[in-house]
């Protein structure tokens, strides 16, 4: 069974939703950063996936022969005949200027014919040499900057920002103050 495609049907028939979106370093700017990624996860139960069972995830969740670059316009270069004007933005940061993007797609194997959760993870960067160098095992809870969960109905159940001046601007509405495991931040 292949992952389903970020834009597929099926993607969006799984109900909770959770965001994660991360960078090379923290003490940089947004615009300094080699690539900045967007893990977008669906998954039955929120709960599960935060605490019970935990989020893990390895390079063994990637489904290999999904993924795929793309070559996106130069802003503001009306020369680029490759690339269709009405792109979608997909990229976490508006203030970072790319130029690629590279797509991997990743699920549970704990129950491969009805997955736990699948992902979608978009690594966006300006050159082609640090995006073909990017590996998934590059990434890890200390390289998230955002994260952000949401119930069935919608509602915002998870809500961290990584901020040195307000680390207090954090909220889980299923578990409080309790640590997350694995992948939570």
């Amino acid at each position: 069974m292949s992952c389903p495609n970020l834009h597929h049907p099926d993607f969006h028939t799984v109900p909770a939703d959770v965001k994660f979106k991360l960078h090379t370093d923290h003490s940089k700017d947004i615009g300094e950063q080699e690539w900045v990624a967007k893990l977008s996860v669906r998954c039955h139960d929120i709960a599960v996936l935060m605490l019970r069972k935990g989020f893990q995830w390895t390079e063994y969740n990637v489904v290999r022969e999904e993924g795929f670059a793309t070559r996106h316009s130069d802003r503001g270069n009306d020369d680029d005949d490759d690339v269709d004007d009405n792109e979608e933005n997909h990229c976490p940061d508006e203030n970072f200027e790319y130029i690629l993007s590279r797509t991997y797609f990743l699920k549970d194997l704990d129950n491969p014919k009805s997955p736990d959760w699948v992902a979608v993870l978009e690594v966006f960067s300006k050159t082609v040499k640090v995006l073909s160098g990017f590996r998934v095992e590059h990434l890890s809870r200390d390289k998230i900057y955002s994260a952000a969960a949401w119930n069935q109905r919608g509602d915002v159940v998870y809500d961290y920002r990584f901020t040195c001046s307000f680390p207090e601007d954090n909220i889980n509405c299923i578990f409080d103050v309790m640590p997350l495991k694995e992948f939570w931040p």
